[in-house]
């Protein structure tokens, strides 16, 4: 009787745990981060990674403004400020925190800034030398 008792303990516990981590990969669905000229913001942290440089996000972030990705993990290690995963194509993406950079930092509001306004000056110069070699 006494293992009866500690199987239906055991039985009850795994049902739990496996309806938190249910509830938890649901709240993972519904979260998302931001693919900035900064880096991948979440929270109040940012994160870069090899595809993300390398397919030139960032730069097109500055260039054509920001856009939003779903998250697909974060690691239960207790690392989960460090790490974040995203899924392109069908592959995990090791997203990882940059050290020294904060959301709410002025200075990196004001570059931000000036990129948009850069970016501004570009396409209107890129329009009026389409309309000098038009003519």
């Amino acid at each position: 009787m006494n293992n009866q008792l500690d199987l239906d303990r055991k039985t009850e516990a795994i049902q739990e745990n496996t309806d938190v981590a249910e509830l938890l990969a649901a709240s993972l669905r519904q979260a998302y981060l931001t693919v900035t000229p900064l880096g991948l913001a979440y929270g109040d942290q940012y994160y870069s990674s090899r595809h993300a440089i390398k397919e030139g996000w960032f730069r097109k972030a500055a260039l054509d403004g920001t856009w939003t990705l779903p998250l697909s993990g974060i690691p239960r290690d207790g690392g989960e400020r460090n790490l974040l995963y995203i899924e392109m194509d069908g592959q995990k993406i090791e997203c990882r925190a940059i050290d020294g950079i904060n959301v709410n930092d002025h200075e990196l509001a004001g570059y931000y800034e000036r990129m948009q306004q850069v970016r501004e000056e570009l396409r209107s110069r890129l329009a009026w030398r389409k309309k000098r070699i038009k003519r």
